[in-house]
């Protein structure tokens, strides 16, 4: 994987977003895509672990109180990386039972790459709180951000499989039961 094959990578998940006819041929669909597509979940520790404090003084800033430590932090780093690995081998069964297989690989691709989109929409509000956006209009941007993330997320999944918008709600809707099914087994194997 070279840089300009990133910078494609990257052109083709926001020629995605603006709804791009073309957007799929940025994405080069082999196995060496496929492996490297996996190292994005680097930046997306890194932002997340930028990104942890700030939600946290945003959702301190009224009645309720939490508490974000080096615990909390490791969790949700493990969360995010069991999900990372987990959600391609789910979709793998999924996609064969729907039979759409033939773009598994692609929707891998550009699913990971996705992610760098994803952060954009999801981390604005947080960033512009950051310069002096009040806590409470953070809150709101966060909630209209993350719809627009699942309008987003909901997009991929359609384009790269080529698949209609019925089944990529299916899908989408399985990915967040198992993102929220896995941050509460994690949570709670922690906690016992």
């Amino acid at each position: 994987m070279n840089l300009m094959q990133i910078d494609r990578a990257i052109t083709g998940v926001w020629a995605i977003l603006l709804r791009k006819k073309n957007a799929l041929r940025y994405f080069s669909v082999n196995a060496t895509s496929f492996a490297w597509s996996f190292a994005v979940v680097i930046v997306v520790l890194m932002f997340q672990t930028y990104m942890a404090p700030l939600e946290t003084q945003i959702f301190n800033s009224g009645d309720n109180k939490i508490e974000l430590g080096e615990v909390m932090m490791g969790l949700q780093s493990l969360i995010l990386i069991i999900n990372w690995f987990l959600w391609p081998l789910i979709t793998f069964f999924i996609c064969k039972l729907m039979g759409l297989s033939a773009h598994y690989i692609r929707y891998v691709i550009v699913d990971n790459w996705s992610s760098v989109v994803t952060l954009t929409i999801i981390g604005t509000p947080s960033i512009l709180f950051q310069f002096g956006l009040s806590a409470d209009l953070a809150k709101s941007f966060i909630f209209f951000s993350s719809f627009i993330m699942l309008i987003y997320k909901w997009r991929v999944i359609k384009v790269a499989l080529a698949t209609s918008g019925m089944y990529a709600s299916i899908l989408l809707f399985i990915d967040i039961a198992v993102t929220i099914l896995v941050s509460t087994l994690i949570s709670k194997i922690i906690a016992s």
